[in-house]
């Protein structure tokens, strides 16, 4: 699978989310919200994800237990199955943030 398209969108926030990138593969597929982070550790690319409804509880014999607050979950909607893929992808939206026009 080859990366043909990276397009960059700065964020304005002064947070540590700095931008987004939505991501072509073979001309035919696009993947939107990658996020492009500032991390305390140095910048990385965050896939894209969406929160649960409600959360989920943590769990006693598949029941909530008493006076467990939902935790906050987050799961990737898109994902790497190859380690390298996912680094060579990494790599290159981070290199096209870097080399963005402000």
């Amino acid at each position: 699978m080859e990366i043909t398209e990276i397009r960059i969108r700065r964020s304005e926030n002064t947070g540590k989310l700095i931008g987004t990138a939505s991501v072509t593969f073979d001309k035919i597929l696009v993947i939107r919200d990658f996020r492009i982070v500032d991390g305390s550790e140095g910048r990385f690319v965050a896939f894209p994800s969406r929160k649960t409804e409600h959360g989920e509880a943590e769990q006693v014999d598949g029941e909530p237990a008493e006076g467990a607050a939902p935790k906050k979950k987050y799961f990737d909607v898109a994902f790497c199955l190859d380690r390298d893929f996912r680094t060579q992808l990494c790599d290159k939206v981070l290199q096209a943030f870097e080399t963005h026009d402000e």
